[in-house]
């Protein structure tokens, strides 16, 4: 007499807990999408940040520093970055918002920028800064169009570790 019902219930209770295993792993799936997506857009806004200041109004890379007035207010308005500097063509930074300096002709970011294209560099130790770092780059023009050298911003990992904090699962 009790066996139908015993069965009955069993079934019953796979189906509901198969049905609701698939829409806590549908729910999870899309959390994850949206909160790549999120970050994504991020570094998105970033890259275009920096692409829209890489055309300055200088001739030289060494007249840059007529444009600091113009980078620390970009900064101010930009909190999602650290710090902002440009490189020569050999690699030297010859300018940077917090006053670092060195030679920087073997970094990947140099080189891939100096030779035109954008580049992000994810998250890495920097040696420079003696911290860890994320890094985007792109080539530097001046008021003619003509390469002059390499601008760079450190994102601020704060920024970007707040996003992913406030950012759900669920």
């Amino acid at each position: 007499f009790l066996v139908p019902f015993v069965i009955f219930f069993y079934v019953v209770n796979f189906e509901t807990s198969r049905h609701f295993e698939n829409q806590v792993k549908q729910q999870l799936s899309y959390s994850v999408e949206a909160n790549a997506r999120a970050i994504k857009t991020f570094l998105e806004e970033r890259k275009r940040d920096l692409l829209s200041i890489s055309a300055m109004d200088v001739v030289e890379i060494s007249d840059i520093h007529t444009m600091q007035n113009f980078l620390q207010r970009f900064l101010k308005e930009k909190p999602s970055f650290d710090f902002i500097a440009a490189a020569d063509p050999t690699g030297k930074m010859v300018f940077s918002t917090n006053e670092l300096r060195g030679i920087i002709d073997k970094r990947i970011y140099f080189k891939k920028s100096i030779a035109g294209d954008f580049y992000n560099s994810g998250i890495f130790y920097s040696d420079i800064l003696d911290t860890s770092a994320m890094i985007i780059s792109t080539p530097l023009y001046n008021r003619n169009d003509r390469q002059i050298g390499v601008i760079l911003a450190s994102i601020s990992l704060k920024a970007l570790y707040d996003l992913i904090l406030d950012l759900r699962i669920g």
